[in-house]
């Protein structure tokens, strides 16, 4: 997957040092999270949680059929859809 833009950090998050790694970090949910922001699709409109400015990214974005259902803000937080009210 070609890279389509940097990673979309939200304005005023605090960035660990797992996540400022993006791609490289050690933790799965992290390193995909930040392999999605850079490289899918804009979700629009977004998923409730991106629409109410939780998350790390600026950007709703994801990848239908994976990560069972999360775009890369709850996945790079280790979130998942099951709890439908979040996305």
């Amino acid at each position: 997957m070609p890279e389509k833009r940097p990673l979309p950090w939200r304005p005023g998050v605090e960035t660990s040092a797992e996540v400022e790694i993006g791609g490289d970090s050690r933790k799965k949910q992290i390193r995909f999270g930040c392999l999605l922001a850079t490289r899918r699709d804009i979700i629009d409109p977004p998923r409730l949680s991106c629409s109410n400015g939780q998350g790390k990214f600026a950007l709703c974005v994801g990848l239908e059929g994976y990560f069972k259902g999360a775009c890369a803000s709850c996945q790079a937080l280790q979130k998942n859809s099951v709890n439908s009210e979040h996305h």
